[in-house]
């Protein structure tokens, strides 16, 4: 009986462990709202194929790259969403234009922690969640 019960708790355990480290598609969608993407804390790791959806009838873009050193997330964000100049603290590694309709951003730039930005129009950003890529 107790070896029973003892299974049945690791069983468990480990049940709720692989419900924990479940992985997302990565997506980034474009709407009249703006944009926004899956939860990055859970995409898989490694390169990235990003499916990207772009349900307006603009152009928009979808930014990844790094901060500077002693630059981060929260800096980015305070920022604001007005891109009439860019950041001098990020440098993009990808600048993908999404036109209407869908596609896949390929994002292969080894490990590290890249920031996520979107762009609905020209003129406006908006930050997206940090994506962090173990080696």
């Amino acid at each position: 009986m107790i070896i029973r019960r003892l299974i049945l708790m690791v069983v468990l355990g480990f049940s709720i462990a692989a419900c924990d480290a479940a992985t997302v598609q990565p997506r980034v969608s474009f709407d009249d709202q703006g944009c926004a993407s899956s939860d990055t804390a859970n995409w898989p790791d490694g390169a990235l194929d990003i499916e990207v959806s772009n349900s307006t009838t603009l152009l928009g873009a979808v930014i990844m790259g790094t901060y500077d050193e002693g630059y981060g997330h929260e800096d980015l964000v305070a920022y604001g969403n007005d891109v009439s100049t860019r950041p001098d603290f990020m440098n993009s590694l990808e600048i993908f234009q999404v036109p209407p309709g869908s596609s896949t951003l390929v994002f292969d730039h080894g490990p590290g922690t890249f920031f996520m930005a979107c762009m609905p129009d020209t003129n406006t950003m908006i930050v997206l969640d940090d994506v962090t890529i173990e080696g």
